[in-house]
């Protein structure tokens, strides 16, 4: 074990036991896969949510590959210090290379990035009992210890309600086609989670021994129909062990007049870095940005300039794409029932006969 600066650790091994009263901090991971470069200053905004609104000391565990370069390493560093709390990095390289395939890496790539496979490998990689984990694209608007506070019981997970299931109940035709989904990949429709937010019970997905294999196995059988990958492995596997939590633990942004406080906001829908900052959420996220590593060299007032000035014709006609994206989508869905049964079946004869 190796410590940098006062405030922040960086850990050579995954032994978390060796560092005295672990057990009373919270325990936060992101994973980070970022090619780019640009993707971790998003891995950043989060955490700096969580520093902001949490007063306990917490310890960020910060899974990634050799995408991570030296100059976004030290900005965790920093903005972990600015707050006094811990971050561990845990290279994931030797994983992804032992049991991501190249067929799994190739299809995969097409729609999602390598990057949400390495949740797969959380109770391997981390010593400990329990973990919150979080996707990227989340602005914790709250102090982390309600989450992390929750008994989630003998449960494998605890997530909130996939808002795209909530929000379609009253519409009998997308519910059908959610019906038919969840009914292929063998999950169950009420208990389908969004699994940006997790509670997740690293003992007991240990106990199943091989749960990363399986997850990837899962999803080498299932990429023909997989349409939200890694949670539609969570989602099938640990359909007996999902615990169902209150939504404001995952909230998404749909609009203006979406409730930011008390919650954990998640652009899904809407990446808050991509769209113009009309709306709370999208403040909040430069807000914060500023307040990173990330952000230390950047005048806000010249930040709010030309983020602002940006003609109103051109910010409608965004938001009129994105409504007419989502539309389409929807569309499709509906239209490509029988031949998502179809496809299902041939793979599913292909596969068992290839076996």
């Amino acid at each position: 074990m190796t410590t940098t600066e006062k405030g922040c650790t960086m850990r050579t091994t995954h032994n978390l036991h060796a560092c005295p009263n672990l057990s009373e901090k919270i325990h936060v991971a992101l994973a980070v896969y970022d090619p780019s470069g640009n993707y971790s200053q998003h891995a950043g905004v989060t955490i700096t949510s969580i520093f902001e609104n949490t007063s306990s000391p917490v310890i960020i565990h910060l899974l990634h590959d050799d995408t991570l370069t030296q100059d976004n390493r030290e900005k965790f560093i920093r903005t972990a210090q600015k707050y006094s709390q811990e971050i561990e990095f845990i290279d994931i390289s030797d994983y992804d290379k032992k049991y991501i395939n190249d067929r799994t890496a190739s299809e995969f790539a097409n729609k999602y990035t390598k990057g949400t496979l390495f949740r797969f490998f959380m109770q391997d990689v981390i010593n400990l009992d329990k973990i919150i984990y979080l996707d990227c694209d989340i602005v914790v608007n709250l102090d982390i210890s309600e989450l992390w506070n929750i008994d989630i019981k003998d449960n494998c997970i605890a997530a909130a309600l996939d808002e795209a299931m909530m929000k379609t109940k009253n519409f009998s035709n997308v519910r059908y086609f959610l019906n038919v989904r969840c009914y292929l990949i063998g999950c169950r429709l009420n208990h389908y989670i969004n699994a940006g937010v997790m509670i997740m019970n690293l003992k007991k997905l240990r106990e199943r021994k091989n749960f990363a294999i399986d997850s990837l196995n899962w999803l080498n059988k299932h990429l023909h129909i997989a349409e939200y990958a890694d949670q539609d492995a969570f989602n099938a596997l640990l359909k007996d062990s999902i615990m169902l939590i209150d939504g404001k633990f995952d909230r998404m942004i749909w609009n203006a007049d979406s409730d930011l406080s008390d919650s954990i906001l998640h652009g899904c829908f809407r990446r808050f870095w991509k769209v113009f900052p009309e709306m709370g959420a999208d403040k909040l996220y430069w807000h914060l940005f500023l307040r990173s590593a990330w952000g230390e060299n950047v005048n806000p007032d010249e930040l709010i300039e030309i983020l602002s000035s940006i003609p109103n014709p051109v910010k409608r006609l965004s938001i009129l794409q994105r409504v007419i994206r989502r539309i389409k989508h929807e569309y499709n869905k509906l239209t490509n029932i029988p031949s998502l049964i179809i496809k299902d079946y041939y793979y599913r004869i292909k596969y068992k006969f290839s076996r």
